[in-house]
């Protein structure tokens, strides 16, 4: 397992930690990893296309108020902002949903972990590519690990 260190590159399979937490995940296959200087979240982004993805680890939280963040649309970098489209997918570990952005489609899913902790994957890209992002998701979901919860993160996207 790797601490994600600002400006290094990770691979497809890299087990990757988030600093601050004992949460990780595998990077997948055919996307890669990096971490901006100004960040404290890694991206994610496809080896091929433009798709793109972001984090969101949520401490202090329910299923219902992960719920709720997946029923607001999402404001994100640089004016992108999504709506929510079509129902939600629920499992007793997950919750997925898809977006809609002004020239992209988004995918969402929420990994429920111990202790009202989870964390949102978010993938992004033009919508002709948007079909591989379900399972991609599902391999993010599979991989990833909690570990004890590290306070001070709070609740928000």
């Amino acid at each position: 397992m790797l601490d994600v260190e600002p400006g290094v590159t990770y691979r497809a399979g890299a087990r990757i930690r988030i600093p601050g937490t004992d949460w990780s995940f595998l990077v997948p296959t055919g996307w890669q990893s990096t971490r901006p200087e100004d960040s404290e979240m890694p991206f994610l982004m496809a080896e091929e296309g433009k798709g793109l993805g972001m984090i969101f680890p949520l401490t202090d939280v329910t299923r219902e108020t992960v719920r709720d963040h997946l029923s607001q649309p999402l404001s994100l970098l640089h004016g992108l902002s999504f709506i929510p489209a079509g129902a939600e997918a629920d499992t007793d570990l997950s919750i997925a949903r898809s977006y809609q952005g002004e020239d992209l489609a988004g995918r969402a899913l929420a990994v429920l972990g111990p202790g009202n902790t989870s964390v949102i994957y978010f993938l992004m890209g033009p919508p002709d590519e948007a079909s591989g992002y379900q399972s991609v998701l599902e391999g993010l979901g599979q991989s990833t690990r909690f570990a004890a919860s590290v306070s001070g993160r709070g609740a928000g996207l």
